[in-house]
């Protein structure tokens, strides 16, 4: 695991990772929470659309959860 090495050799104590799996990306991130001990957590996912016909949907998506945060 990169983030696991990414942690060891510069002694960090979290790192973040991303895995793409087609229009997916997910977003994690790598805790050593005790010697030896790594946790790995998901902090996002993203699903990009596959057509443009699926793009009005997906733009109305993010403007209504960006108006919950406001």
């Amino acid at each position: 695991m990169f983030t696991k090495n990414a942690i060891d050799v510069n002694e960090l104590d979290t790192a973040i990772a991303f895995q793409v799996h087609g229009l997916n990306i997910t977003f994690y991130l790598n805790r050593l929470t005790a010697k030896g001990i790594y946790t790995f957590t998901e902090i996002a996912h993203f699903q990009f659309t596959w057509s443009l016909e699926d793009l009005p949907s997906f733009v109305t998506l993010v403007v209504v959860s960006n108006g919950k945060d406001s």
